[in-house]
């Protein structure tokens, strides 16, 4: 049987802000918020930044991965899928 922590919740030290469907922008704080946003209001859910930044959260919340690379795989991401706020 696995044993899931959730008080663990990481964040970013700065948030990535994304423009929304609706037309205005969100604030993207962790790993978490990022998996949600790629999951739910991604214009485009496939290719290679949006596999990676996928992985990168996933990986994150597993405790396998750093929270910095998962939030650079995630601006990368919002880059090529022309949401990024700058």
């Amino acid at each position: 049987m696995m044993v899931i922590d959730t008080t663990f919740k990481p964040v970013w030290p700065v948030p990535v802000r994304i423009k929304t469907a609706m037309g205005s922008s969100a604030q993207v704080r962790g790993p978490e918020d990022a998996l949600q946003c790629l999951a739910h209001s991604w214009p485009a859910k496939q290719g290679t930044e949006f596999e990676s930044a996928w992985l990168s959260c996933m990986r994150m919340l597993k405790r396998q991965a750093r929270c910095d690379d998962a939030r650079e795989a995630f601006v990368t991401a919002a880059l090529k899928a022309n949401v990024l706020v700058l």
